[in-house]
């Protein structure tokens, strides 16, 4: 029997994907305690496919929504 993966047998989804994110925005982040950091780039630019100019990194959100649906 397959097993759909939803919301109710993964209830920390959205919280997993934040924590995600936060970690690869954390990596792109500059800054050190003393002083404000800045964006190296924008969020938007990550998450652009390669072949238009962006780094390809997979827009978590979105990705999991796709494959729960598939």
């Amino acid at each position: 029997m397959p097993c759909q993966l939803n919301d109710d047998l993964v209830p920390n989804t959205t919280r997993v994907i934040k924590r995600l994110d936060n970690i690869s925005r954390k990596f792109l982040w500059h800054g050190n305690k003393e002083r404000k950091g800045f964006h190296l780039v924008k969020w938007k630019v990550v998450i652009t496919s390669e072949k238009v100019g962006g780094m390809g990194i997979k827009n978590l959100k979105v990705q999991s929504k796709a494959l729960r649906m598939k």
